[in-house]
């Protein structure tokens, strides 16, 4: 594994101050150790959120959605409520978008149209939260602390009975009716850019620029494949053995030729074959760095390899050393070390692990 010389160690802790907006995961990201928590507290994290109530089938309250920020990320995290999982509730899809007005948010004749929020994951198979952060600066130029913004969270559940799905209802969070002729709403945040660290270093985590392998089957990361389509072949990731012999791809290289054969190959990912999904991961990674939205030497957290409770630098690794790890030893790993990268790249594309800097 490669780890960061003594030399950008020195000039990390002595020159450079690091926040973020950190990740609650409900997967240990280190193998037979459990992960350790994160190591600041910002007013207005997963301790202290924003909440608006969401509801399934306009009347039925089924969790919330809580927001937060640290001057620099917003996130935010759809949350069933106890009630709805021991009725078999599930989050199957997420989409949602944030704007400094209500018409910034995609409508069609005052109707929100989900399909073209550019936040979310279409593709989550029933899980019971689901948490994405993102920069300010993807959000507009000048928005700045005690801000007002427009936020559409839209959601899909689903009922499970008997490991089979039952029904499945459209849900919006918020209270605030949009102007058209259905019942979807939105709600107000204002930023609040107020963090309080607890312990030393300021090593912090949160966004880079992620797209998660959702994002990137729907129709919006579609047409960056397709944009983008030449450069990607040129790469040559889509010849790479990580997707030699998995479903859905092509016998000989390239395995995909086309972002039709992408966004099948995405979609049909699940972890029964731990490969299957560990490639997934790895490929969307690939697509944030070839199409610019994530700088492929930005540092990822590993996990607390250490086991010391807080962030070490050696616990740190670019993005394209992740790549490289991962394409170059797969096939020496057991089902439990393809899960652990699996992991990381999996909350990499989702943006909550990458090192960020403090303010």
């Amino acid at each position: 594994m490669k780890k960061l010389s003594y030399l950008i160690v020195l000039a990390l802790i002595l020159g450079l101050v690091f926040t973020g907006c950190s990740s609650l995961s409900n997967i240990s990201q280190v193998p037979a150790t459990e992960q350790s928590g994160v190591n600041y507290l910002t007013k207005g994290t997963e301790a202290e959120p924003a909440e608006f109530d969401l509801y399934a089938g306009q009347n039925m309250l089924v969790g919330k959605v809580l927001v937060w920020d640290d001057g620099t990320n917003l996130c935010l995290k759809y949350e069933l409520s106890a009630e709805a999982l021991a009725d078999g509730w599930r989050l199957t899809e997420t989409h949602w978008a944030v704007a400094t007005d209500p018409n910034g948010i995609p409508q069609n004749n005052g109707n929100p149209t989900p399909g073209q929020f550019l936040y979310g994951d279409d593709n989550l198979r029933g899980v019971e939260f689901y948490q994405e952060c993102i920069p300010f600066a993807e959000i507009g130029s000048g928005v700045e602390c005690d801000d007002d913004l427009i936020i559409a969270a839209h959601a899909v559940v689903c009922k499970l009975s008997d490991d089979v799905w039952t029904e499945c209802e459209t849900a919006w969070g918020g209270d605030e009716d949009f102007p058209g002729a259905n019942w979807a709403t939105y709600f107000e945040y204002t930023i609040q850019c107020e963090i309080v660290p607890i312990e030393e270093p300021e090593i912090c985590l949160g966004a880079g620029g992620g797209k998660t392998i959702g994002f990137w089957s729907n129709k919006n990361g579609q047409k960056i494949l397709t944009d983008n389509w030449s450069a990607i072949q040129d790469s040559d990731v889509l010849s790479d053995l990580i997707l030699a012999g998995l479903p859905n791809t092509n016998l000989t290289a390239p395995y995909l030729t086309s972002p039709g054969k992408v966004k099948d190959f995405l979609l049909k990912a699940t972890a029964v074959v731990m490969r299957y999904m560990l490639a997934a991961q790895w490929l969307g990674m690939q697509f944030n760095v070839l199409v610019g939205d994530v700088d492929g030497e930005s540092l990822v957290y590993l996990g607390d390899l250490n086991e010391d409770g807080i962030y070490d630098i050696e616990e740190f690794m670019s993005v394209d050393d992740v790549l490289d790890e991962v394409s170059s030893e797969w096939n020496g790993w057991n089902r439990t070390t393809q899960e652990y990268w699996k992991n990381i790249l999996d909350d990499a594309n989702n943006n909550l692990i990458f090192l960020v800097e403090c303010p």
